[in-house]
C-alpha cells in the first residue's frame, strides 16, 4: 500500500484515535509512503461533515485506501463511492460503538435511531469494515463479510513524554473523565467516592462532565493537547465504572490505556474489553468502597499496579506494533467487484 487517505467526520477523539493517529504511524512505520488526511485541529468543536469536493479529491488522489469514519448519510457514502470508483481504490469504513444499542439517555439516541437505514449502507457498501472490539464484529456481521479488530491503542513516542505538574498535594486524588453520555456508568461510583471522602482525605477529580459541586472539574480540551490535560491533573487513582449492557459490551477499554500509560493505578467494572487486566475490579458498591480503600492507604499497592499496567498496556496496545498487522489486512484485503455499476 502506496498512499492511505484518511477521512475522519469527527474532529474528536473518536477521529484521532480511530482513523489520524493509526495513519500517521503508518507513515512514520515506513508502511505506506504518503497518507493525507482531512483537516484535523482535534477541538471536538466542530465536525468536518460538509467537507468540499475540492479537498475530498485533494485528499484522495491517486490514493490505494480510503480509510473513512462512519459516514452517517447516504450522501456522504455515495460521495465516498464514488472517490472509490474515481480512484479504483479500495473503501473501509470504520465503526466503534454499537449504535443498535445507544442509551436512551445518551443525546445521540434520537438521532442515531433516524440514521439506522444509512448506517446500515455505510457498513455494507464498504471493501472491509473496521472495528474497534471483537463483539463489534458480531453486532454488524450480517452487513460485510470483511472485518478487523483494530484495537485502540496508544502512541508511546506522545504519552511517555508527558509530564505531570509534580504539585504538592494533600491526601488522594481519585480522577475520572467522560462525556455526559456515560452518567449512568458514573452514578455507580458516585455515592462510593462521596462516602470516602467523609472517611479520607480525598479529593475527586473529573474531565468533561461535572459530578457535583464540591469536586475539581477539568473541561474537554483539544484531542492534541488531550494527553497532557490529562497528565497535569496529577491523579493517585483512577475508576472506570461501566453499566454492564449491550452498548457498554462494545466499548474499548480505552480510559484504562489512557490511566496506565500515565501510571495511574485503576479500578475498572468488570465490564467485556475490560476484563483480565492486571488491575483491580469491583461490581457491587461495597466492592468499589474496598478497592478503592485498599489503594488509598497502600501507597506500595499503587506503585505495583502501576508498574504491572504500564507494562502491560505497553506490551500489548502499543500502536507502533498494531500498525503492521493492519496494513497486512488492508494490503490483502480485496476490492469488490459487486459495486461497481
Amino acid at each position: 500500500m502506496k498512499k492511505i487517505s484518511l477521512i475522519s467526520y469527527q474532529d474528536s477523539g473518536v477521529g484521532f484515535y480511530r482513523i489520524y493517529q493509526p495513519g500517521r504511524v503508518l507513515r512514520r512505520e515506513g508502511l505506506v509512503k504518503d497518507a493525507r488526511s482531512f483537516p484535523f485541529s482535534g477541538t471536538g468543536q466542530g465536525n468536518f461533515y460538509e467537507m468540499d469536493d475540492r479537498t475530498y479529491m485533494e485528499v484522495t488522489k491517486d490514493t490505494d485506501v480510503i480509510w473513512a469514519t462512519l459516514p452517517y448519510t447516504e450522501e456522504r457514502m455515495i460521495k465516498l463511492l464514488n472517490l472509490r470508483k474515481h480512484w479504483n481504490c479500495k473503501l473501509v469504513i470504520d465503526i466503534d460503538d454499537n449504535l443498535y444499542a445507544v442509551p436512551h439517555n445518551n443525546v445521540e439516541q434520537v438521532k442515531t435511531a433516524k440514521l439506522m437505514p444509512a448506517i446500515q449502507a455505510s457498513i455494507a457498501m464498504a471493501d472491509g469494515v473496521t472495528v474497534s472490539v471483537p463483539r463489534l464484529q458480531d453486532v454488524y456481521k450480517n452487513l460485510n463479510k470483511e472485518f478487523y479488530v483494530n484495537n485502540n491503542g496508544l502512541d508511546f513516542d506522545i504519552w511517555d513524554k508527558l509530564k505531570k505538574t509534580n504539585k504538592k498535594h494533600e491526601g488522594i486524588r481519585i480522577g475520572w473523565r467522560g462525556a455526559s453520555g456515560h452518567f449512568d456508568d458514573l452514578a455507580i461510583v458516585k455515592p462510593v467516592l462521596k462516602e470516602l471522602q467523609k472517611n479520607y482525605p480525598v479529593t475527586i477529580v473529573t474531565l468533561g462532565e461535572k459530578m457535583d459541586e464540591e469536586y475539581e472539574t477539568h473541561h474537554w480540551v483539544g484531542m492534541l493537547e488531550y494527553p497532557q490535560k490529562l497528565a497535569s491533573m496529577d491523579l493517585d487513582i483512577a475508576v472506570v465504572p461501566l453499566v454492564d449492557s449491550a452498548y457498554n459490551r462494545c466499548k474499548s477499554n480505552l480510559c484504562y490505556l489512557e490511566f496506565s500509560a500515565l501510571k495511574v493505578p485503576t479500578v475498572l467494572s468488570p465490564v467485556e474489553n475490560q476484563k483480565d487486566h492486571p488491575t483491580l475490579y469491583a461490581k457491587s458498591k461495597y466492592e468499589w468502597y474496598d478497592q478503592l480503600e485498599k489503594l488509598i492507604k497502600s501507597s506500595a499497592l499503587r506503585q505495583e499496579l502501576t508498574q504491572k499496567n504500564y507494562d502491560f498496556v505497553k506490551e500489548n496496545y502499543n500502536i507502533t506494533q498494531q500498525v503492521h498487522p493492519l496494513n497486512d489486512w488492508m494490503n490483502k484485503l480485496k476490492r469488490r467487484t459487486d459495486l461497481e455499476p
